[in-house]
């Protein structure tokens, strides 16, 4: 088609020859190595099967967990959280843990346990370490705490029944809240 047009060329012969020859060097340095089409990939398998092990083992290992919490829980209701909120007359500067028991205390009498019967655990010799620290400097027995207004208690009968309550308290100004649920 271009040779029957009145155009002229726009490229030069010298220029079209080396075009020619730049191409041909070009396709001597391709090596082109078909792979058959029956060959398995196995190093992909053995990768693809691996990462099914793996995440077959995740499941197997949630799904545990999963049924050992259900299996844990009771469902019953006893363990049900009762939340209370008591207003001070004062604004302590953090939760001490004087104002954190007494505070506990009435929370478990109004959830209906003999306060007389039921004691609060030391923390410190449920913790490897001696236990937390009060923000005046006061090491804490009884008290777990979180924050400087945010805390743990702990308390079980004398007898020991391994029916434990824990009781949280956090002070909000002049308000406590306390909450307590049945441990198992």
């Amino acid at each position: 088609m271009r040779e029957k047009s009145d155009w002229p060329p726009a490229t030069t012969p010298e220029s079209r020859e080396q075009r020619g020859e730049r191409v041909l060097e070009a396709r001597q340095k391709i090596l082109y190595q078909p792979i058959p089409h029956d060959i398995a990939l196995t190093p992909a398998s053995k990768v693809s099967r691996r990462r099914w092990l793996w995440g077959s083992a995740a499941l197997l290992i949630f799904s545990a967990v999963a049924v050992w919490i259900g299996l844990m829980t009771d469902w019953r209701g006893e363990r049900a959280i009762h939340s209370f909120l008591y207003q001070l007359s004062f604004t302590p500067p953090f939760l001490s843990e004087d104002l954190a028991l007494a505070k506990a205390q009435e929370a478990l009498a109004e959830c209906g346990v003999n306060t007389n019967l039921w004691k609060a655990i030391a923390e410190s010799s449920r913790l490897a370490e001696a236990g937390t620290v009060a923000p005046d400097g006061r090491r804490d027995v009884y008290l777990l705490r979180v924050h400087p207004n945010l805390g743990l208690m702990t308390f079980d009968t004398a007898t020991g029944s391994k029916h434990e309550r824990l009781v949280t308290i956090e002070l909000q100004g002049r308000t406590v809240l306390c909450s307590v649920s049945r441990m198992r």
